[in-house]
C-alpha cells in the first residue's frame, strides 16, 4: 500500500474522508492525517502497533450546506444494572444535514430515542461511535443556518 504525502496545510482545515488501514481499511472523516489515525487507534485500541495503521487514501467531504444540527454521543457502560455515562474515547459530536434530525412530519427529533439513536451510524459520525458496543444515546445540541424568519420553534411539536 501507498501511504499518501498530503499534508495538513493543503486541506486548509477542512474534513476530508481518509481510508485508513488497520489490517482492513476502514473509513473516517477527520480534518487532519493525525486526526484520521488517532481515530483508527482509538476504536481498535493499543492492541494494534502503529506501524500496522497509516493512511491509504483521502478525499474531500461535500461541506454542509444550508441548515445544520451539531449531535453528541454519550457513550455508556452499564454499571450494576444502570447505563452510566463514561469519557469519550474520541470526538463525541459532529454536524449532519438538518433534515437527518427531522422525523417524516418535518418535526425536530427528541434526544435520547430510538429515532436520533440512529445517527450514530451517521456517514459523519466518528468511527469510535459506529463501533461503540455499550449503551449510548444521542441528542440534538445545536442547530444553525436556518432560512431568515425561521427558528428552531418551528420544528417542535
Amino acid at each position: 500500500m501507498t501511504d499518501t504525502t498530503e499534508t495538513d496545510e493543503e486541506t486548509n482545515g477542512e474534513p476530508r474522508r481518509y481510508t485508513v488501514s488497520v489490517s482492513d481499511e476502514t473509513t473516517v472523516i477527520a480534518d487532519s492525517r493525525e486526526e484520521a489515525l488517532a481515530e483508527a487507534r482509538n476504536t481498535y485500541g493499543a492492541a494494534i502497533p502503529s506501524n500496522n495503521i497509516t493512511v491509504v487514501d483521502s478525499e474531500p467531504v461535500a461541506q454542509l450546506t444550508g441548515p445544520k444540527a451539531r449531535v453528541r454521543f454519550q457513550a455508556q457502560r452499564w454499571v450494576d444494572d444502570y447505563a452510566r455515562n463514561v469519557e469519550p474515547k474520541g470526538k463525541d459530536t459532529w454536524w449532519v444535514p438538518f433534515d437527518d434530525v427531522l422525523d417524516d412530519d418535518g418535526q425536530l427529533l427528541d434526544d435520547d430515542t430510538m429515532d436520533t439513536d440512529q445517527l450514530k451510524w451517521h456517514d459523519r459520525a466518528p468511527l469510535w461511535v459506529q463501533n461503540w458496543d455499550g449503551p449510548f444515546y444521542v441528542e440534538i445540541n445545536d442547530v444553525v443556518d436556518l432560512p431568515d424568519g425561521e427558528s428552531i420553534e418551528d420544528y417542535l411539536p
